[in-house]
């Protein structure tokens, strides 16, 4: 009986203090996983003292510019503010600069600060 006993008692406080350091083993054992997230094939990890996190990937521009955001001089962000002005009412300088302005005459109007050729589109009527 001893031989048993004892092996019993080792095996029932090694499962003791693993529970005391990292919680209840059975229910990481039989507890749904969460799905790993998804990060965009653009974007990059970085490693820091405190852990990792995701640096949000850069956004490519096409050949036309696209998509428009703060920064941009063009006859496309010309063409927006006048749309924002004419359409949404909107009290833009028509300068062809896309600054904090034009974003938030966006987004007061329920569009995204980075205009895509389908939300251009939708905002300038075409």
């Amino acid at each position: 009986m001893k031989k048993i006993l004892i092996p019993v008692l080792l095996l029932i406080g090694i499962f003791a203090a693993y529970w005391a350091a990292f919680g209840n083993p059975i229910d990481k054992i039989f507890s749904p996983k969460a799905a790993d997230p998804v990060v965009p094939a653009n974007a990059s990890t970085t490693k820091s003292a405190g852990g990792s996190f995701t640096i949000a990937p850069k956004i490519v521009k096409d050949s036309q510019g696209f998509p428009l955001m703060e920064g941009d001089k063009n006859s496309f962000v010309l063409k927006l503010q006048r749309a924002l002005n004419l359409r949404f009412g909107s009290e833009l300088e028509l300068d062809g600069v896309f600054g904090t302005k034009t974003a938030k005459a966006l987004s007061a109007h329920g569009f995204t600060t980075v205009v895509y050729h389908k939300h251009y589109d939708e905002i300038i009527g075409a």
